[in-house]
Order: structure tokens, then sequence, then C-alpha cells
């Protein structure tokens, strides 16, 4: 038994308080206590709290013997009670040492007996010392096992194999790099599900190494506080999960700060709280405990680096926030007494797991202006199987194909600059490619972008691409690659031609133009000069009659590039500009 009266009584006689370790350890002591009840009252009662079967509580008391079964409670406890023990032993000897101090004339200690006494308190201490250390590395043990983290550094280890010695430092040196590694913001996102100023998203499609970026990114950040990741992978179980993340990134947090008998004591809490049955907490108190953790890294700025997070599967209740929040901008779109509830259920049906593919939808809804109430409501019952990507694009075709032809022949332009420049327009040389084709849809794309975004127009997933290409028979976004690079190729050497000033770009002669200000003055000038061969190279001219029309250039357009060339190269001014 615990000798919990001669602590009191010790207490007591000496005015003492306990230590910071045996409240540690009493605190233990309840816990196992509460969890050794709930293990037992789980043998007797259902999950309803009414009793069970005799010959069940038979059964199950015989498939795992109470001795097998209460064993690690019981090694529990015989440490708890050696740190009683001691504990006892050490305050007596403390004071013991401390009488003797004050005590003049009735007992004198002579040397040996002071250094005999000195060497058994700190053989105590000693022990003490040891019992709490071996408390906290099973209580640290417990907590990794609870956790059970996937081998999340396997990716890293690969990554790091993978890369290339001084590559990926182009992302470091950008000005929104060094303005996100001074952020220390403490605002909330301006609405849930909304990234703030501590979030750097780099973004890009399959195979451009953006895995090789966040390896490269973990290194570079280590320097500056401490790191923590986590890589997402679609088809590998324990790494497609936001719950695999938290663990992992909680197993990495809690490693450095093994010794903290406090942050170990919240860390035995949740692990030993109801949880009705489930085998790990929830994600609330999963994020609270890494909460804790990052909070306690203060000497250094914490990073988190999360690789793939579009192949994170368990992420519905994150696509029902969003909705949630989305929907009520399109109350207007629908009658009053529609149920919205009902028809986010069956977006989160729908959308299984994919955001972009929500997102996608509520753009879809709130765009097709011509779509009635009930047609949207309708649109939305019909889903009640979970959907591919796919199915979304193909919605969104079925709608393009509904409009006006001037509608498709503007879309299909902007795609054919997707599918097929040499890189991505910015927002104002779109316009001035779209101004050199028709005036109309200039102005009508002048109206939709009013900011200049140096990032420009992109495909908002690569699948929208391969989309588009692989259905190009019925497509009616689809251009061929011939037809397309004739598009391309006409755009910039009429923009050449037309814009180009007959003299020098400066506009003083013999004085060099400063390419931030031919940019400014003419934003599609250094795509149109720079590859209006490159795309006349891939027009074929050959009209051979082995090839079908779709594989060479119509008489039409083949005649429309030889008047373009050779009005080009009539110009004298140009070329010498």
């Amino acid at each position: 038994m615990f000798q919990y009266d001669a602590l009191v009584k010790l207490w007591e006689t000496y005015s003492l308080e306990p230590s910071p370790r045996l409240k540690s350890s009493l605190v233990q002591i309840y816990v196992e206590l509460f969890r050794f009840l709930k293990t037992v009252v789980r043998i007797f009662t259902r999950e309803n709290n009414s009793n069970r079967h005799k010959l069940l509580v038979a059964a199950k008391l015989g498939w795992r013997p109470f001795d097998a079964r209460f064993q690690e409670f019981r090694d529990h406890l015989l440490i708890h009670r050696d740190i009683i023990e001691k504990e006892i032993l050490l305050v007596t000897v403390d004071k013991t040492l401390k009488l003797g101090a004050t005590v003049t004339g009735s007992l004198l200690l002579n040397g040996e007996d002071k250094r005999l006494l000195r060497e058994a308190v700190a053989r105590m201490e000693e022990c003490c010392k040891a019992s709490g250390d071996r408390h906290k590395d099973e209580a640290f043990s417990r907590a990794l096992d609870w956790l059970s983290a996937t081998d999340f550094d396997l990716e890293f280890e690969i990554a790091s194999q993978k890369r290339t010695p001084n590559t990926a430092r182009w992302l470091f040196e950008t000005g929104r790099f060094h303005e996100w590694v001074s952020t220390q913001s403490t605002r909330p996102p301006r609405r849930p599900g909304q990234f703030d100023d501590n979030v750097l998203w780099v973004h890009g499609n399959p195979g451009c190494c953006k895995t090789i970026l966040a390896y490269s990114s973990i290194e570079e950040l280590k320097t500056r506080g401490a790191v923590s990741y986590f890589f997402f992978r679609l088809d590998e179980k324990g790494k497609n999960g936001a719950f695999d993340a938290y663990r992992a990134l909680l197993s990495q947090n809690l490693s450095p700060q093994k010794n903290n008998a406090n942050l170990l004591d919240k860390f035995l809490f949740i692990m030993h709280e109801p949880t009705g049955g489930r085998q790990v907490s929830s994600r609330k108190r999963l994020l609270e405990l890494l909460e804790i953790c990052l909070s306690l890294r203060k000497s250094t700025a914490p990073y988190i680096v999360l690789d793939g997070i579009d192949e994170c599967q368990q992420n519905k209740s994150d696509i029902r926030i969003y909705l949630d929040n989305e929907f009520p901008k399109l109350k207007r779109k629908f009658s009053q007494d529609t149920n919205l509830t009902k028809l986010v259920n069956h977006l989160v049906k729908g959308a299984d797991g994919m955001f972009l593919w929500a997102f996608l939808m509520i753009a879809y809804l709130n765009g097709a202006s011509s779509l009635t109430p009930s047609q949207r409501v309708g649109i939305i019952l019909n889903i009640t199987f979970p959907e591919r990507l796919e199915d979304m694009y193909q919605r969104i075709m079925t709608r393009i194909r509904s409009r006006y032809e001037d509608d498709r022949k503007f879309t299909r332009f902007i795609i054919t600059w997707l599918l097929y420049s040499r890189v991505a327009l910015t927002t104002n040389a779109m316009k001035d490619s779209v101004a050199i084709w028709s005036v109309e849809a200039f102005e009508l794309l002048n109206q939709a972008y009013q900011k200049d975004e140096a990032r420009g127009f992109r495909f908002i997933h690569q699948s929208v691409k391969e989309f588009i290409l692989a259905s190009s028979g019925n497509n009616p976004l689809y251009t061929t690659p011939i037809d397309a690079h004739y598009t391309i190729f006409r755009v910039c050497l009429e923009y050449i031609m037309t814009r180009f000033p007959d003299r020098s770009l400066s506009g003083r002669v013999g004085e060099d133009a400063c390419p931030n200000e031919v940019i400014d003055k003419l934003p599609l000038s250094q795509y149109a000069a720079r590859n209006w061969m490159s795309h006349l190279c891939n027009v074929k001219m050959s009209k051979s009659k082995n090839k079908s029309h779709t594989e060479c250039l119509s008489t039409e357009h083949w005649s429309h590039l030889l008047a373009l060339l050779l009005g080009f190269l009539s110009e004298n001014a140009i070329l010498k500009t």
C-alpha cells in the first residue's frame, strides 16, 4: 500500500510542501485508477450502460485473464510506490540535516559522519532523479506509441537523394519568401478556411518537382527555426489522411521536449480521456496538443512544411465548412424555401474529398446566369454518388456548348493560349492578345479583370488540360495543334506590326529602351518578339494528300500566313526596332 499517511504526517510535522515530482506521481496514480475502473466497468457493462450477460462476461475474462489484462496497471503502481518511498526517505534525511545544523551542543557530527550523511542524501537525490527520469521516459514512450506515426521521414530521405545540389534556390531569393519568413502575424484568418499572412502556398502542375522544393524549404527553414513536416501520398495508407499528418507533426514536436513533465502530463491526460471506444483522440484534441507543442518552442520560430495537400483524403469536414461559408452568398440563386443544408449534404457527397470539385461547383452555380433556381436545385439533387473531376469538367463543357458562338470562340481563344503558349501570359499580356484578335472580346475581358496580376492566366489544375486534350473529338474548346500555333503566330506578328513604334522603343534615337518600361507600355511585346518564329516552326506547311485536314494548315490560313510574313519583311522600320 502507498504510505500516504506517513507523508502527510511529515508534511504536517515539518510544515513542508509536496515536491513537483510527487505531485506529478499523484496525478498519474489517479489517471491509472480511473483507467483501471473504466476497464473493469467495460467488462461488465455495454456501451449503453446496460449489464452484459454472465456468459459474455465469463467468456471475456476467459479470453484475456485478469493478470494479463491489468499487468501494466500493476507495473505502473509499483513505479509510483517506489517514488513515494524514496520521497519519504528524502524528506526524512533532509529534515535530519537541517535539525543537525540547528542543534548545538546536543549532537555534534564529526567530519566523517557529515561526509557519510551528505553522500547518503546525494544518493537519495540521485535515486529520486533517476526514478523521475524513468517516469518521464515511460510517459514519452507511451505517448509515441499512442501517436503511432508512420515513417514520415522516409519521403524526406527519398527527396534528399533526388535533389541536385544548389537547385531550388530561386524560391528563397524571392521577395514573397522574405516577406513571409519575416511575418509574425497573430491575426486570425479573415474567415474560416482562408489562408492568413503566416501561410506561404507554393503550387504547380504535377511533375514540376514540388516535393524537391518542399525538401529544400525544410533544409532552408532549419537554419531559421524548428521545422516539422509531412509528405502526403494519395496511394499510401498512413500517408494520405489528415490524422496521419497530425500524428507525424506531434511526434516531431514532442521529441525535443521529452523532458517537459507538464507537456507529458497533458499527453497522458488526453490519452486516457473517454473516446467512445476509439483508439485515437479526436481531431480537436490532436490540434490542441499540436498548438501546445508549438507554443512551448518560443526560442525559435516553429515552421510546418506540408507537401501534396491535394492528396489528403480526410477533408470532408473542411469541404463542408467551405460550402457552408459559400452558400449564403448564393441565396439569391435559390428560392426562399430551399433547404440549403440538404443541398450542402449532396455536394459534400459529390466532392468526395476533392476541394477542386467543390470550388468549381460553387463557381458553376454562381456563374451560370441562365439557370433558374429550380434548375440549380435539380442539378445538385441529382448528385447522389461521389463524382470525378471529369464529371465536373463535362458539366462545364455542356454549359459552354449552350452559349453563343462568339462566347465559344472567345473561350477557345483563351484556352488555345493556355495549351500552347511557351510561358504563361500575364493578365495585361492576355488582354493585348485578345485586343489584336477581337475588340469586343477585349472589352469583355477588360471588364472581368481590372487588376494587373503578374501571375496571369493558367489552368486551375493539370487535369483540366488533360481533359481538354483527351476529349478533342466532341470538345467545342479544342483546337488542333497546327491551328493553335498558327493563331498564336498570327497574333504575335500582327501585334509587332501594329503596336511596335516605327522608331526606337525608347522613343529616343541611339538610346536603349528600358525592358520594364517597354513591358508596361506593350505587355505582349516580350512574348511576341521572342516566340513568334517558334510558333511558325510548329505550323506544318505540307499539304500532301496522305494527311488529313486536321494535320495541315488550311488553304485560307496558308494564304494569310504568307501575306503576314511578306508584310512583316517589307516593314524596314519594324525590323530595325
